[in-house]
């Protein structure tokens, strides 16, 4: 036997009597009522601009990682000058990292954005040793999307705050 609460008059009630013996509010039906009024859970909803950045940002991703597997070093080489075959293997696997990163951010987890985060540096150094000037865009793009999860929404807050 558990006490509840009378919607009516505020008084305590077993959860097993069938009127208030106050106000003589039908227990019941009150039960039956706070059964069906459960809020159900439902999932978090994501902003617009978070799918559109994170499905930019998979795109992107896997074609740089596709650009860095199956162009030749030669290819590299006329662009850049010498360049390390490493260097390149770097880019890749960073690259395939950040979109499996956005993949998880996309499953509303948080440690997505740790990952991208951390894939995005690996790609500025592997940039920088390579001494071009595209080196922080990863970064940018990073702080962009941490600044799109804030936005918030009407039904579920922001969705940074939905990510587990």
């Amino acid at each position: 036997m558990a006490l509840i609460t009378c919607n009516e008059c505020g008084r305590m009630v077993s959860d097993k009597a069938e009127m208030c013996p106050n106000c003589w509010n039908n227990i019941k039906l009150q039960l039956t009522l706070q059964v069906k009024d459960k809020p159900t859970s439902k999932s978090p909803v994501r902003h617009g601009f978070v799918t559109f950045w994170l499905f930019l940002e998979m795109i992107g991703s896997l074609l740089a990682a596709a650009g860095t597997f199956f162009l030749t070093e030669e290819l590299y080489g006329e662009i850049y000058g010498y360049i390390d075959a490493d260097t390149i293997k770097w880019l890749g696997i960073a690259y395939l990292g950040s979109a499996i990163a956005c993949w998880n951010i996309y499953k509303w987890k948080k440690k997505g954005f740790w990952m991208l985060l951390l894939w995005s540096v690996t790609s500025v150094i592997s940039w920088m040793a390579i001494e071009d000037t595209i080196a922080y865009g990863d970064i940018i793009s990073v702080l962009i999307l941490w600044g799109i999860l804030q936005i918030p929404t009407k039904e579920s807050g922001s969705c940074w705050s939905n990510l587990k």
